[in-house]
């Protein structure tokens, strides 16, 4: 079986970590990779264990973030019980492991997090699924499974099959 998803995976608000990803802070990464001649990245399980690709010719920068375009394979264990928590909406969460090209420290000493750390420009160097990302909005956002034969189940991420 092959599960495709699109989900946010870096949103334009401040994480649990006080980070905020600027609007268009991916873009010199990303057209980096495509020049070079990449087309995808590794999609991992909490930032270790390889479970696919995110599609770097579906992957953009919109309003809300950074969306993917990401394919779990089946060939382990491992990916099939990943899959089958993804397709049963208990694995939705979405993170980015990157380098910070430029980043600025915003103080704010008059709130309860008194840092915020602004990354202007960065380097995605991966993606994961996660069950508690840092940001309760990054997550899967539309889900696709077909099996060899050609038969597909579609959802919308929240763990029903109704897509």
């Amino acid at each position: 079986m092959m599960v495709r998803f699109e989900g946010l995976a870096a949103t334009v608000d401040e994480d649990t970590e006080n980070a905020r990803f600027l609007p268009g802070c991916w873009l010199l990464g990303l057209s980096e990779y495509k020049h070079l001649g990449h087309t995808e990245l590794p999609l991992l399980f909490n930032h270790w264990a390889l479970m696919g690709r995110v599609l770097l010719s579906e992957t953009k920068e919109c309003e809300r973030g950074l969306v993917v375009v990401g394919e779990i394979d089946s060939v382990t264990p491992l990916q099939e019980r990943v899959q089958k928590e993804v397709l049963e909406g208990r694995l939705a969460g979405l993170s980015v492991g990157y380098k910070p090209i430029y980043q600025h420290l915003n103080p704010r000493p008059l709130e309860r997090r008194p840092t915020e750390r602004v990354i202007e420009t960065a380097l995605i160097r991966e993606v994961s699924l996660v069950p508690n990302p840092r940001n309760d909005r990054a997550r899967i956002l539309k889900l696709t499974a077909t099996e060899e034969s050609g038969s597909g189940y579609a959802s919308d991420g929240s763990g029903s099959d109704e897509g």
